[in-house]
């Protein structure tokens, strides 16, 4: 991405927009970075509603279960994101999510990684109440969690 060019669309091969332009490496050639446009869409329509748009959130903080977590926390599966920590007065603390749990579906979509995660509370939206299971010590246990707005989200 080339300077002045940040803010501007991505597309693809077919002229599909896909992205927007948002940053370009310093010193690296051929290295840049865009929003999908999947994301930057819910705000769009949001602005052009006249509202102040929001990203949901539940208020966890966690981590992949690789090889490495799994041999320190000695948790035995290999999907899910594992919670690392729970912000005080969140959507999660409210459920009962704490560290040491392994959230591993939202509404029944399947989270195999902290990526997974984040597509799932996107798509439960801000305001919505979201069924998560949790495997907390090898026993299956699903919460209720109404889901937040991120602290400060686009203001």
């Amino acid at each position: 991405i080339n300077p002045g060019n940040s803010g501007g669309p991505l597309v693809d091969a077919q002229g599909r927009v896909v992205g927007i332009n948002s940053a370009g490496a310093r010193g690296a050639q051929s290295v840049g970075f865009a929003i999908p446009i999947t994301d930057a869409m819910p705000v769009i329509e949001a602005l052009a509603r006249g509202e102040v748009p929001t990203r949901p959130f539940l208020g966890v903080q966690t981590a992949d279960l690789t090889d490495a977590v799994r041999a320190e926390t000695g948790i035995d599966r290999e999907d899910g994101a594992l919670v690392m920590d729970v912000t005080a007065g969140s959507s999660a603390e409210n459920a009962g999510i704490r560290p040491g749990d392994v959230i591993v579906g939202v509404d029944g979509r399947d989270v195999e990684t902290s990526a997974d995660l984040g597509d799932a509370i996107v798509a439960a939206g801000a305001g919505e109440e979201a069924e998560i299971a949790i495997d907390r010590g090898g026993r299956t246990v699903t919460v209720t969690a109404t889901i937040g707005s991120r602290p400060g989200s686009f203001t």
